[in-house]
């Protein structure tokens, strides 16, 4: 059995940080699908349960900063997030507006 899903509730706008080799990051913006994609080899799936569970981290995600959890060059002091780069260049975000993401384990596919 394979079901995919799509849908108003698995989309989200968010703004990062784009880091180029020698250039200055660009901070952009975008708008993110996520698409579902359930393959099963006949055992019982909770599909309502993986849509909520999708759709909620959707929410999360909507309109916000996404920071790395660690970097050499990020720190937070009070309620803000700091973000030093090459040049001298420097972002600065309300911490409010920041989700921070988990780094990718090395080695992973991820990086």
């Amino acid at each position: 059995v394979e079901l995919t899903w799509q849908g108003p509730e698995f989309r989200f706008n968010c703004t990062r940080l784009v880091f180029q080799p020698e250039r200055n990051p660009r901070l952009l913006g975008g708008s993110f699908t996520v698409r579902l994609r359930l393959r099963s080899d006949g055992r019982r799936i909770d599909t309502a349960s993986l849509q909520h569970c999708v759709a909620e981290e959707c929410r999360r995600l909507h309109d916000g900063v996404l920071v790395p959890e660690k970097g050499r060059r990020i720190s937070q002091v009070g309620g803000q997030i700091t973000v030093e780069c090459a040049g001298g260049v420097r972002f600065e975000f309300p911490f409010a507006d920041c989700i921070i993401l988990p780094r990718a384990e090395e080695g992973s596919a991820a990086e």
